[in-house]
């Protein structure tokens, strides 16, 4: 298994933050390609051991949240 800095862990950690970040602007028939491409990118860095679970259950509260509000707002 392949041992990542933690520097690293942190940069991919806040770069999929600002992956989902994106879902509060996109114009709705984005919302749903934005959305999944948050969910398989976060998914990914888990599957490569970068991020824990509890991150990625981290990062799908945030998806689920974004998406919400930016229906709201649509």
């Amino acid at each position: 298994m392949r041992m990542y800095t933690d520097e690293l862990k942190t940069r991919c950690f806040i770069n999929a933050q600002q992956k989902i970040a994106v879902i509060r602007c996109v114009d709705r028939s984005f919302l749903a390609y934005v959305e999944q491409f948050s969910r398989g990118y976060a998914q990914a860095l888990t599957d490569a051991g970068i991020l824990s679970f509890e991150q990625l259950d981290t990062l799908h509260a945030l998806v689920d949240e974004a998406v919400e509000l930016r229906k709201r707002m649509l």
